[in-house]
């Protein structure tokens, strides 16, 4: 009886263990938890305040009357047409990045365009309220996981997806890069252009050392070995949660299966050709959306280069990369106020009537750029939550 005690007593606990894991499992599958939220509130919080910091102390504009502008400008017929210009900016951006994903995971498993397009616009909502991307990229895997992408596959296509944008952001920025450059002495007058320059060729000097890095670890797997060797010796220099060298070599065996997933997403040529169509011409329509704002706003005699705006508006992105504020704001406000006023092209108008074109159609820019989408992506971001919590009740 009591060895039979006993090894009821093993299986009562055995299954208590299964249990535990069992619950583990589950509550993995929410992104996220509460600790995320609150840091997640703060960043939303801290983007208000930016805004306001923007409004009050960079622009100095009265949103009364900025509201007063369009709401004219609307009643304009030949101003119409650039307005309709910014819609479709708004919804090119969430379209284009479904595509973009959609091409490659369309032979994995099955999911409706509505889906894409809600994850989109939730990302666009995060990218609005945080810096970089450490957010949107590891929810990007999440969802897809949740949705029967295998965690493998959804990295390795998070990672190409990555390159071409990285590649395609180059391929634009260079050439702006260059003609601005070639006017410099136009720009270092005072401190805080010269600040702005500096951010301009540090930004694009890193998308370059990105672009090199990201390139490296698509070919070799000792590069994987090589960099989570430092980034681990650095972790254990300041006690934080590291690997030790036998994990990162299980990691390095793991990589070499993810380079072959790379090279085979990478071959299949229609979707690799497709993808990049896409990310590049909606590279070029965010740049360009720039010059819509402004020929909206543009006064009359006043005389605007597409060129101009387009370089400044790309050089502008890239600087401001190197700004850890949530959504580039207050930052990307400042950085393209002062470019436009330098390299913009703006002719035949005053300085004082020059400032107040210049924040209105920033500002206008930044409304289909950031501020609408959150809105809407911020619905997106209730919408996956809820349907994550009800894939999270029927698996547990």
């Amino acid at each position: 009886m009591v060895k039979n005690t006993k090894n009821k007593h093993i299986k009562i606990k055995n299954d208590s263990l299964n249990i535990t894991d069992l619950t583990s499992e589950c509550n993995k599958k929410i992104f996220f938890t509460r600790k995320k939220i609150i840091i997640f509130s703060l960043f939303f919080l801290s983007t208000i305040a930016l805004f306001a910091c923007t409004i009050i102390f960079v622009f100095k504009t009265n949103i009364f009357s900025l509201m007063m502008q369009i709401k004219f400008g609307l009643l304009a017929r030949n101003k119409r047409f650039w307005f309709l210009l910014l819609i479709i900016y708004f919804l090119i951006t969430p379209i284009f990045n479904a595509i973009s994903l959609w091409t490659r995971v369309r032979r994995i498993t099955k999911i409706s365009f509505i889906q894409w397009f809600c994850l989109m616009i939730t990302i666009d909502f995060i990218k609005a309220v945080t810096p970089a991307n450490f957010v949107y990229d590891p929810y990007t895997i999440f969802w897809m996981k949740m949705n029967g992408v295998p965690i493998r596959k959804a990295t390795t296509i998070m990672f190409i997806n990555a390159w071409q944008w990285q590649l395609t952001q180059i391929l634009i920025t260079v050439p702006s890069f260059i003609i601005i450059v070639k006017h410099s002495y136009a720009m270092l007058t005072n401190q805080l252009n010269i600040s702005i320059f500096s951010l301009m060729i540090i930004g694009l000097s890193i998308d370059i050392i990105g672009l090199i890095i990201m390139s490296l670890l698509c070919v070799s797997t000792n590069v994987h070995y090589f960099l989570s060797s430092i980034l681990n010796w650095f972790k254990k220099k300041i006690r934080l949660n590291y690997q030790t060298r036998s994990e990162i070599v299980e990691i390095y065996k793991k990589q070499k299966v993810m380079r072959k997933d790379f090279y085979e997403y990478l071959n299949d040529y229609s979707s690799t050709i497709l993808t990049f169509v896409f990310v590049l011409l909606e590279e070029i329509y965010v740049y360009a959306a720039t010059y819509f704002a402004f020929a909206f706003f543009l006064p009359h005699g006043v005389e605007i280069n597409f060129m101009g705006i387009f370089n400044v508006a790309n050089v502008a992105y890239t600087a401001n990369k190197m700004i850890p504020l949530p959504g580039g704001e207050f930052s990307t406000q400042l950085i393209m106020k002062q470019l436009f006023d330098v390299y913009g092209g703006i002719k035949n108008c005053s300085q004082n009537e020059k400032e107040d074109y210049i924040a209105n159609s920033i500002l206008l820019w930044k409304w289909f750029n950031s501020y609408l989408v959150a809105f809407f992506g911020f619905f997106g971001f209730l919408y996956l939550t809820y349907d994550q919590i009800k894939i999270k009740n029927k698996k547990c």
